[in-house]
């Protein structure tokens, strides 16, 4: 799991109204969220930074408004796990797998056989416009 999800939010915070501000006894985990790169791991110590800003009221209520910069439906689910993605030995389940989705443009088709018959998997763009 990676950490934009969460930047999101919380950089959506400083444009609303005060009630969406991260809390200043959060400040110190907004930093470090927002001092990781793009490919940074989860460790023990961000996932308890993260699991610190989710908790944050500010963080919840700007997550309520998560249309306006469209975070994925099952970020609630990947913050809600953090402290366990943070395991140094987690290894996803099924429920994680499932949960997970990469946007994509375009037509993309996957073949594959299971007990040998032939599946073909189409994945139309990550837009209903786009499946029409």
């Amino acid at each position: 799991m990676k950490t934009t999800r969460l930047k999101k939010v919380v950089n959506f915070s400083k444009y609303e109204d005060q009630n969406f501000a991260v809390r200043p006894e959060n400040f110190d985990s907004k930093r470090r969220l927002l001092e990781c790169k793009l490919d940074d791991d989860i460790d023990l110590n961000l996932a308890k930074h993260i699991t610190i800003l989710w908790s944050d009221p500010g963080v919840q209520l700007t997550y309520e408004s998560r249309a306006k910069f469209q975070l994925g439906d099952s970020a609630n689910y990947f913050f809600g796990r953090v402290m366990d993605i943070g395991q140094p030995d987690y290894v996803p389940d099924e429920q994680d797998v499932l949960r997970c989705r990469v946007r994509t443009t375009g037509i993309v088709e996957t073949s594959f056989e299971i007990e040998g018959t032939q599946f073909r998997m189409f994945d139309v763009g990550g837009q209903r416009k786009l499946a029409r």
